[in-house]
Order: structure tokens, then sequence, then C-alpha cells
């Protein structure tokens, strides 16, 4: 994306066509091809009436171009934000992650700190240890650890913000 980093990409998305809603939305990164454009039509069809606000919302989150699945993805997560899908595909956006890097064997720190946040945001949502687990494709011990490291990371940060705030 060009621009400030909170600025967000001009697309008018206030059409009343699909078709042209996704041609506008897909030209940001490069124009679509008619059959392109044919099979997003298609592939988006059962969310026609959000399309536009699902759209704004990836152009405010994510910076690469999206897939259909994505953006169904996406559309779902908006439609029921505490859902075990919407949380892990929210944190893979925000962190410009894949949802299978989260899910998947990655030890990186990266990856980790985002899974240990997932694990954390949806044991708050109500999740069992055992779910998050099975969600994941961790133990529950694993799960356990990963919230009890997140709170407790995010106590130090927190800890730390106040204190230079002190010293200001």
């Amino acid at each position: 994306m060009t621009g400030a980093q909170n600025d967000i990409p001009s697309c008018d998305l206030t059409r009343d066509d699909p078709a042209e809603i996704l041609h506008e939305f897909l030209s940001f990164w490069r124009a679509p091809t008619r059959v392109e454009l044919g099979l997003w039509v298609a592939a988006t069809a059962q969310i026609d009436r959000d399309l536009p606000a699902t759209l704004g919302e990836w152009l405010r989150s994510a910076d690469w171009r999206p897939q259909p699945r994505e953006i169904i993805a996406l559309h779902d997560a908006m439609k029921n934000p505490h859902s075990m899908r919407s949380i892990l595909v929210r944190a893979a956006m925000e962190y410009g992650v894949a949802v299978s890097d989260i899910t998947g064997p990655s030890m990186t720190q990266h990856v980790s700190s985002i899974r240990q946040q997932v694990m954390s945001d949806m044991r708050a949502a109500g999740y069992t240890l055992g779910q998050i687990g099975r969600v994941l494709q961790r133990d529950t011990s694993t799960v356990q650890h990963g919230i009890k490291a997140h709170t407790s990371r995010v106590r130090t940060t927190s800890s730390n913000t106040r204190s230079s705030n002190d010293l200001h």
C-alpha cells in the first residue's frame, strides 16, 4: 500500500453491481481479467449484500491481494467475531501470516507469539483448553502454557509502558 501507514486506500466500493465493486477492489493491485472477475463474482455471490463492507475491511487490515476464500473467511469472521475461526483469521490478517502458520509446526518467536495470543483470545471467548488445542493442533498443556506466556508478556509490556510514562 502507498501513503501513510493509517491511510485507507482510495477504492470506491459504493457501487450497486458486485462485478463493478470487485473490479474496483481487484484493480487496486492490478486489473482483473474477465475470467478472473467472473470467478470472483461466482465465489463471492453468497456475500453480495456484505461485499463492500468485507472488501473495505480487507483494505484496512491487509496489504496483499487476496484469494476469494480469504474474503469469504473474513466475511464469516466479521459475522461471528467470537468464533474460533474468526479469531484465527483476524490474527493471521493482523500480523500478515497464514492461518496454516499459526496452526502449523512453526516455532519462530513471531509465529509462536501470535499463536499464544490466539490461544488467549480463544480462552477469553469461553473456549476450553481442549477445543483450542484441537483447532491449533496442540495438546492442552501447550495451550495452557501459551496462555500463561501471553498473559505474562502483556503484563510485562503494560508494566514497562506505565514505568516509562511515570518518568515523563
